[in-house]
């Protein structure tokens, strides 16, 4: 039988305080040990052993973690022990003998994940497209007043990469554009307020011939079909974070709803993305997180009366990308499926 090389590596943490405060996010149901598996994410890992698995930094006082280890594998053990009388994580992980040393990447995402990070990872390929492909503007006014396309050369009423677009309006001072489509108008569920209306990104253009307001543009990028009536905008790309640091939502008595599902079903799970109705105006801000909750009625058959019972909390969401009056947020957790006009706020 071939011996396994086992190596045990502390998980390093450079600890400022620490009080009780740390033992109290430990899980009473926690396990002694856990080994990964292939379907393991660190928020799955961090899941396991603590309460609020994403205040491990904010309670214990983190500074920065030693991020140069291998990668956690499938079959490592991930162990909880008490150093000094303080909890700290241990990766006990297996070695494969020389000649039959191999890798294998933590899935879902195609990153590989190092638990040597405080931060849990988010799968930022979930995200990306919400950074690349859309702008939210405050206002449908924004977008209307836009310069738009009237259509392109022979008439054609659909245009494509390296084809001649004809628009009407003012660009100021640019040469490049984004083509944009109207999307969805969003409307606060409760005050009824305009929030703002996405602004799809369908493809980008350049400038080759002002005369007053017709401009000549040839298309320099399309993903999609440039149709008559999409909109000629500054182009606003938000640079994607390498990751997002998770901290629990300060304001206490601050309460958002879900109103739009991004993948336009009517119910979602784990790492799907949704907009909430606040944004930078109520000092959201990425990595914050919110706890979803649920609010279930019931028929009192002898009274006659409809009964709201106390919130359930049936999941979590981080904030990844803030507007004035919107954001986007990723699902991280979800004990049953999502859907619109959930209730958020602080967990």
């Amino acid at each position: 039988m071939r011996k396994w090389l086992i190596g045990s590596v502390l998980w390093c943490f450079s600890l400022m305080a620490w009080g009780n405060s740390c033992n109290e996010l430990l899980r009473d149901d926690r396990p002694e040990s856990y080994t990964a598996t292939s379907n393991d994410t660190p928020w799955d890992i961090f899941d396991i052993f603590l309460k609020n698995y994403w205040l491990w930094s904010e309670a214990c006082g983190v500074n920065h973690p030693i991020s140069n280890y291998n990668d956690i594998h499938p079959g490592d053990v991930i162990k909880l022990t008490q150093v000094d009388n303080k909890p700290q994580l241990m990766v006990i992980r297996k070695t494969w003998p020389f000649d039959e040393r191999k890798t294998i990447k933590l899935s879902p995402d195609s990153q590989s994940h190092s638990l040597t990070s405080v931060t849990p990872l988010i799968p930022l390929n979930k995200i990306s497209e919400f950074f690349n492909n859309s702008q939210i503007l405050n206002s449908p006014e924004v977008l209307d007043k836009a310069p738009y396309v009237i259509g392109g050369k022979a008439g054609r009423l659909m245009s494509t990469l390296g084809n001649i677009i004809y628009a009407r309006g003012v660009l100021k001072d640019t040469v490049n554009v984004g083509v944009y489509r109207k999307q969805d108008i969003f409307v606060d569920p409760e005050t009824k307020e305009v929030l703002g209306v996405i602004a799809l990104d369908v493809g980008s253009a350049t400038l080759k011939h002002v005369n007053g307001s017709f401009l000549t543009l040839n298309i320099t990028r399309s993903s999609e079909e440039i149709l008559r009536g999409d909109r000629l905008l500054l182009i606003e790309k938000q640079r994607q974070p390498s990751s997002l640091t998770p901290s629990t939502l300060p304001q206490k008595n601050l309460q958002a709803r879900i109103i739009h599902i991004v993948k336009g079903t009517n119910k979602i799970g784990k790492f799907d993305n949704v907009i909430i109705n606040k944004g930078e105006r109520e000092n959201i801000k990425p990595g914050y997180i919110m706890a979803i909750y649920v609010n279930t009625q019931i028929h009192d058959t002898f009274t006659n009366e409809t009964l709201s019972l106390p919130s359930d909390k049936i999941g979590l969401l981080m904030v990844y990308r803030t507007f004035e009056k919107l954001s986007y947020g990723i699902v991280l957790q979800a004990k049953q499926p999502i859907t619109l006009g959930l209730l958020l706020k602080a967990p």
